[in-house]
């Protein structure tokens, strides 16, 4: 049976299938709380933060976020060069390793002909 995610604004609804043991279990786990009249808040923040981590390993890479590493880089090229780093990129591995490929080589030549 599936589990259905949607969006708030309804633009977009995905059906996950999820085994039917994982789906009891999650019904039990929020028939206890509403019976003991808890807030089902501290369980939704456990599983939005699992269902969060899931989905990235899942997305395609260039829609992943960019490493640490690749972040730094692009911060070095944008200050070496006076040049903006793009949103798009500190949220997109794709979009940040298009920055890299098109400002690296001069920022290279940049670093090259300060160490002469």
């Amino acid at each position: 049976m599936p589990l259905r995610i949607t969006d708030l604004e309804g633009s977009w609804e995905i059906e996950v299938p999820v085994r039917g043991a994982v789906l009891e279990a999650l019904r039990l786990q929020i028939m206890r709380l509403q019976q003991r009249e808890v807030f089902l808040g501290p369980v939704c923040e456990r599983i939005g933060q699992r269902i969060a981590e899931t989905v990235l390993d899942a997305l395609d890479p260039d829609l992943r976020p960019p490493t640490e590493a690749q972040v730094k880089f692009a911060l070095d090229i944008a200050r070496e060069l006076s040049i903006n780093l793009p949103g798009e990129a500190l949220q997109f591995r794709g979009a940040m390793g298009e920055f890299i490929n098109r400002h690296s080589s001069l920022f290279y030549s940049r670093q090259n002909r300060k160490m002469f």
